[in-house]
């Protein structure tokens, strides 16, 4: 699923630079899904664990990988 958005991102003619920063945010978000609860696909996600993430990253003080990626 990551690389299909990627591969969008590519035909709409995004930056370079910004793939490369989405890219590492999703998998930043993925592997929070993956590590945290247990989950490998996207099916399996559900808004409780947006919710979760969301707060995990303020906690963490990450809030520009929130606003980025919602």
């Amino acid at each position: 699923m990551i690389a299909e958005y990627l591969l969008d991102c590519r035909v709409h003619n995004l930056s370079k630079r910004t793939i490369e920063s989405y890219q590492s945010q999703l998998n930043v978000f993925y592997g929070y899904l993956r590590d945290v609860h247990g989950l490998n696909e996207l099916s399996e996600v559900s808004k409780l664990h947006l919710k979760k993430f969301i707060l995990n990253c303020q906690e963490e003080g990450k809030r520009k990988l929130i606003l980025i990626l919602f």
